[in-house]
Formats: structure tokens, sequence, C-alpha cells
């Protein structure tokens, strides 16, 4: 992973947010499995951690491939890894408005996916209202939740990607 990747902003303008599972005697199977069943697993893409405050289009996993064509695509999430008998839930979150956007995304261990959604919506109630002093309209919303079993490895994946 390119170490820069903290340090670049995107600036949003198309969205596709997507989740997969996988499970697979080994690691690296389970996380090519994950990508696969979330779409991801053919696309070229850098990681980022920061992105502009600015509104976006919430897109299909179709629609966003036909806005990405010939441009760089950034992932915006992250992977959870599991051994052994546990369960993790995750979720990802995006809401754009005419004046501002956000994305947000959660995963645990041992949690349920209602208390993994609220974390997130606390947090992008509290984003919202320093920024514009107003009342967040409903994100929208994608979660995961994989029970993990003691003989295999398991991957979850939650994941914003993007072009500018």
């Amino acid at each position: 992973m390119n170490p820069n990747y903290k340090k670049r902003i995107v600036v949003p303008r198309y969205v596709w947010l997507t989740t997969g599972v996988g499970s697979y005697t080994n690691q690296k199977s389970a996380q090519f499995i994950a990508k696969k069943n979330a779409g991801i697993n053919e696309l070229y893409y850098d990681e980022v951690s920061r992105f502009d405050k600015v509104p976006f289009t919430l897109c299909t996993k179709d629609e966003f491939l036909a806005h990405a064509a010939n441009k760089k695509i950034y992932k915006y999430g992250t992977e959870m890894f599991s051994t052994g008998a546990s369960s993790i839930s995750a979720c990802v979150s995006g809401v754009s408005m005419p004046d501002w956007g956000y994305i947000s995304y959660g995963m645990s261990r041992g949690t349920s996916v209602d208390r993994i959604k609220r974390s997130i919506l606390k947090e992008m109630c509290y984003e919202y209202e320093s920024d514009r002093q107003g009342i967040l309209p409903n994100p929208t919303q994608l979660t995961e939740h994989a029970e993990c079993a003691d003989d295999k490895e398991y991957c979850v994946l939650v994941a914003a990607m993007i072009v500018e």
C-alpha cells in the first residue's frame, strides 16, 4: 500500500457504496472472495483516507463503471479478518445534498449491525450539524454481517468507491 494514501484528499464526484464477505481456508483467498462479492476484484484503485465534504452522486455499480471509464478510481473503506468463532458487523453510509456530502464506514467484532449503524449515523449527524447547523437527512446505508466458523478464515469488506 502506498504510504501517500493518508495525504491525498479526494474530491468525490461519483460514489458507489459496496460490501462483501469472503471465507476460505486462508486469509488471501478469503480477501479475494470478499472483493469479488463486493464487485471490486477487477478494478484498479488507490486507497485514500480523506475526502472533501462536497456534493456527489451516489451510483449503482453500472453507473459508477460508466463514469469511471478512463479515470482514476479511489477506495475509501476497510477490511477485517477473523479466524475462529466470532462475528463481524460492518456498515458503509453516504449522504449527499446540494451543498454538502459525507461518507462514513465502521466495522467491529462481536457487535450487532444496528449498533454499528447507530454509531455511523451519530458521526454523520455530528459532522453535518457542525458544518451546516441543520438536521441530517437519512443516509444510504449498506450493512454486512458474518458469523465466522472455527475452521475458516473470513474477510469482511466495506468501501465507498470514488471517482473525482
